[in-house]
């Protein structure tokens, strides 16, 4: 069984490579140049359709520095447990949070090959 996920290189003019630059331009953090794609979803807003791509992200610095675009960044558990009151959170926050569960019992049960290099689009797994 394939994992749901691809592990991806951030290419020029993709959707991984711009959710990777705006994390380095509006939060100030050094990410890993490889991305995971963790779902796909088709979207429909006011009679047009987008896609939304639930993307994982390494950070290799604990820094967070935001730009002026956000006004507050945090590191968070994985269940937001620690978040303070009982902040509203997006469904695309829960949805990102149960592909990024899904992704770990995958790699768990297959995990990538150390010389594995995705290709955009191509799944990266072992035989």
């Amino acid at each position: 069984m394939e994992p749901a996920w691809r592990r991806i290189q951030a290419g020029p003019g993709t959707p991984e490579l711009a959710a990777r630059r705006e994390c380095i331009e509006e939060l100030g953090i050094e990410l890993d140049s490889f991305a995971l794609v963790l779902e796909e979803h088709l979207t429909s807003i006011g009679g047009k359709q987008g896609h939304l791509k639930i993307i994982c992200l390494l950070a290799i610095s604990d820094e967070v520095s935001p730009n002026g675009e956000i006004s507050e960044a945090r590191w968070a558990a994985v269940d937001l447990t620690d978040l303070p009151g009982n902040p509203a959170v997006s469904k695309w926050v829960h949805s990102a949070l149960k592909a990024h569960a899904k992704a770990q019992l995958d790699l768990v049960r297959k995990p990538i090959p150390d010389d594995a290099v995705g290709l955009h689009g191509a799944t990266a797994s072992g035989s």
